[in-house]
């Protein structure tokens, strides 16, 4: 084993995912799984790598697809937004951006908001709200959140 070769299978963040998952999608190997203290992952290598996002795309929307119709794509800021976009493309449906609170150059009465969503990472620890436009949204449709 040379000083670059990933991590052992027995201590690798990806050990608990069968080998053939792994290699039916290595969209999987090309996110950085090393904890720096965040709690999450970092993605920015996902979204560099060019084979990652259509093929991580395809395998969502098929599985979406066979299951249930779907009428828009949800966008949660920030990281929702290429997901949410690539995700609209690929099924043909609308792509409706979740922003932080305060981001929408709206008058409030046409933004739909939500309170008491709990930022998952120590370092923004706290509750936050999301505003969507209230036009984009209508009671019962089907939307995937990403």
């Amino acid at each position: 084993m040379t000083s670059s070769t990933p991590s052992t299978p027995s201590t690798s963040p990806l050990s608990h995912i069968p080998p053939e998952i792994l290699s039916a999608r290595p969209y999987l190997l090309s996110i950085d799984r090393t904890n720096r203290g965040m709690g999450r992952y970092e993605l920015t290598s996902f979204f560099a790598d060019p084979s990652s996002l259509p093929n991580f795309v395809s395998d969502v929307c098929a599985h979406f697809a066979a299951k249930l119709p779907v009428d828009a794509i949800v966008g949660l800021d920030a990281l929702g937004f290429p997901l949410a976009g690539a995700m609209a493309l690929r099924l043909g449906v609308g792509c409706v951006l979740a922003r932080k609170r305060g981001k929408l150059a709206l008058p409030k009465e046409e933004i739909a908001a939500t309170d008491g969503i709990r930022d998952y990472s120590v370092e923004r620890a706290g509750v936050k709200g999301l505003e969507i436009r209230k036009d984009l949204l209508r009671t019962g449709m089907r939307v995937i959140v990403v």
